[in-house]
């Protein structure tokens, strides 16, 4: 099992049984991130208890007023030892058991979060919903790193469909279309699209002082 497989049956259970209106994978460093109204909660996901993972849960107290842990249920519902069980009620951190096999209820919420005071401090130049992007809510908390959707990959992933349409394009006619990440968008995408890690599916060209890109016609889309 992948952490990634907890997501979908915990964004079900933050949407009907705590009552959020959005869930998305992967803001900022957290796993997952369930907005209710101006309420935060965020669910840090790993395969097992870990002492990982409770150095990530405390970290995430300072980002939001609701925080829990999910792993899967383990064997046998051996639950977790008084000294674990101990750092949650300090804490004020939830436990989340999820049961990949149930069919109706996947969801066994072994300590419900309670609110923190951690995060007030944090939020004054800080808030986990600066971090939530237009790719967000398509992403799959869990995922590994390089599974995951970034600022960069959405980037490419916007160009490439640009490309694909227009054929031969300058960097000035992408960026009248395509918004970037990028501070400085036009030195940024001109070094981005001729760099080594592009060529498998990016080709240029330059006409007189006009440096030309466009998507190889046998390269790979990969759209999300």
């Amino acid at each position: 099992m992948k952490e990634s497989d907890l997501f979908f049956p915990i964004k079900s259970w933050l949407i009907k049984d705590i009552g959020c209106n959005e869930v998305y994978g992967e803001v900022g460093l957290c796993d997952i991130l369930g907005l209710s109204g101006p309420m935060d909660i965020i669910v840090e996901t790993k395969t097992r208890l870990s002492f990982k993972l409770l150095d990530q849960v405390r970290d995430r107290l300072n980002y939001a007023p609701y925080v829990y842990m999910a792993v899967p249920i383990p064997k046998g519902r051996k639950w977790p030892a008084r000294v674990i069980r101990e750092f949650m009620d300090q804490n004020k951190i939830g436990l989340i058991y999820v049961d990949m096999h149930a069919d109706h209820h996947p969801i066994y919420v072994f300590q419900k979060a309670k609110f923190n005071h951690h995060f007030k401090k944090m939020r004054k130049v800080y808030s986990i919903r600066h971090s939530i992007r237009n790719y967000s809510s398509k992403q799959v908390g869990g995922v590994k790193g390089g599974e995951s959707i970034t600022d960069y990959s959405e980037t490419i992933r916007i160009i490439k469909g640009f490309m694909r349409r227009e054929g031969w394009v300058t960097v000035d006619q992408i960026l009248e279309v395509c918004e970037t990440h990028y501070a400085s968008p036009k030195p940024s995408v001109m070094a981005t699209l001729q760099a080594t890690w592009n060529q498998s599916w990016c080709e240029t060209k330059k006409e007189g002082r006009l440096r030309y890109f466009r998507m190889k016609r046998n390269a790979k889309e990969e759209f999300i």
